[in-house]
């Protein structure tokens, strides 16, 4: 059975994955810039089956999807704001590269050799510095178009998307947090930080689902 649903009152009678608005073309999309699909299930919480169907469904309607990816680029093009896969690679290293540099102090200071970090951490901040700088340099070249409404529903779609990337990587942090407490023998401290994360998630999947209602 087919989890792929059209409905002229939802999303505008696109081909989606039923019971969300998650539509055949964003997935599409993001299969397509290399994206995995798990990736893309995690991205959209969605199960990998449905992530078949759709690209099932492209192979099928290739045509139809094709237009609405080909309109979406081309508004895109008119806030001159590039779509481009690195920037969030690069926003998600920044988050990993903070959350490593805080557990080498924790792992060194435990371990007593806190005077290797001088080695380290200065590589860390160049890394972080230059991610900042390659994102910053799109930021600054963004121009946003004069209707006041149209930069109002752009600014809050980026935001809604922003909080889906956040909570991906949080689910990335905590694998990789997981990994690094086994090693050093100290699963025991995981679970406040656990709840923290959890906290974070949950107030995101809040924000993206109030948005998502206006």
């Amino acid at each position: 059975m087919t989890r792929i649903v059209k409905d002229k009152e939802i999303c505008g009678g696109a081909a989606r994955v039923m019971g969300t608005r998650v539509r055949v073309a964003d997935i599409v999309r993001m299969y397509m810039i290399g994206y995995t699909k798990r990736e893309i299930a995690l991205w959209y919480n969605i199960s990998l089956e449905a992530v078949d169907d759709a690209l099932k469904y492209y192979e099928k309607n290739q045509q139809e999807i094709d237009q609405i990816l080909e309109e979406e680029e081309r508004l895109a093009d008119m806030y001159t704001y590039p779509p481009n896969n690195k920037i969030r690679k690069a926003e998600k290293y920044i988050l990993v590269l903070e959350v490593i540099e805080k557990k080498l102090k924790e792992t060194f200071e435990f371990s007593e050799r806190s005077d290797e970090l001088e080695n380290i951490l200065p590589k860390i901040h160049k890394c972080k510095e230059d991610l900042e700088a390659f994102v910053k340099s799109f930021d600054d070249g963004w121009k946003l178009p004069k209707d006041d409404k149209a930069v109002s529903e752009l600014e809050e779609y980026i935001k809604r998307k922003r909080a889906e990337w956040y909570i991906l990587v949080l689910e990335e942090i905590e694998k990789t947090l997981k990994e690094i407490f086994d090693f050093c023998e100290i699963s025991d401290r995981l679970e406040s930080v656990q709840s923290v994360l959890d906290e974070v998630v949950s107030e995101l999947k809040k924000y993206i689902e109030g948005n998502k209602k206006k």
